[in-house]
């Protein structure tokens, strides 16, 4: 946004601002007409300065990002005009000789949307949600006990005690038929798909893209096999909320 000159002139008057390199002060006594009236030492009644001078210096400091304060550059009343410009919001004054003031630069909107994407990448995943998942079952236990146990305690799924990586659904042992509830629930285990593995820096986007797809939940795998679960209603706790929010 351009810096409205006139306004911050405003906002100075009655302050003194001092000189780049001799610090030496400038009172900002009054608007008259097109001048700002300044008082100096040798003139502490005051001295016009045409207003348009400081915006020539303001457009061209906005046009180039950083100009030297010189009598070349911002002509005979420089020193003034280079205190000026340090006032601006965003000014940066080097100590070069001679001085030169930055402003400095706002970050172009693809570079804001490209930051947001980091920190939604490094802090928004799949860790802020997941859920430790209970120990493996016992291959050998009757189905029966197997879907009382994720029945009382809201499983979708668990583990079974396996070399491989093996799992068992509570909606499928949930279909088997009565008859056959007395069987070992190996029976009726199979391994986890592989797009239901994931790395616990999932992103939460890709998260809740997956789930909302399908429902079967997903294993977030660490160095020891498959360590937390997310399931769908992890989306409903604060967390999940923020990340889908996000």
């Amino acid at each position: 946004m351009p810096i409205d000159v006139g306004a911050h002139l405003e906002s100075l008057v009655g302050q003194e601002i001092r000189t780049l390199t001799e610090r030496q002060p400038n009172r900002i006594l009054r608007i008259e007409g097109g001048d700002v009236i300044v008082g100096t030492r040798r003139s502490p009644g005051g001295r016009p300065v045409p207003i348009q001078w400081l915006q020539d210096a303001v457009d061209l400091l906005e046009e180039r990002g950083e100009i030297p304060v010189d009598v070349e550059t911002l002509g005979h009343r420089g020193a003034f005009v280079g205190a000026f410009l340090a006032t601006l919001p965003g000014a940066i004054v080097r100590p070069t000789t001679p001085r030169r003031v930055a402003l400095a630069r706002e970050p172009r909107i693809d570079e804001r949307l490209e930051e947001v994407r980091r920190l939604v990448h490094e802090h928004l995943n799949a860790a802020m949600i997941m859920v430790p998942l209970d120990d493996p079952l016992d291959p050998e236990m009757p189905i029966a006990d197997a879907l009382a146990y994720l029945d009382e305690n809201e499983f979708d799924l668990a583990l079974l005690r396996s070399e491989d990586l093996r799992v068992v659904y509570r909606r499928r042992l949930a279909t088997v038929p009565e008859v056959h509830r007395h069987e070992p629930v190996k029976t009726r285990w199979s391994s986890p798909r592989g797009d239901r593995l994931v790395q616990h820096t999932l992103e939460l986007g890709e998260v809740a893209r997956r789930l909302r797809d399908d429902d079967v939940p997903l294993l977030v795998v660490g160095r020891a096999g498959p360590e937390f679960i997310i399931t769908r209603s992890d989306f409903t706790r604060p967390a999940g909320l923020v990340g889908v929010l996000a």
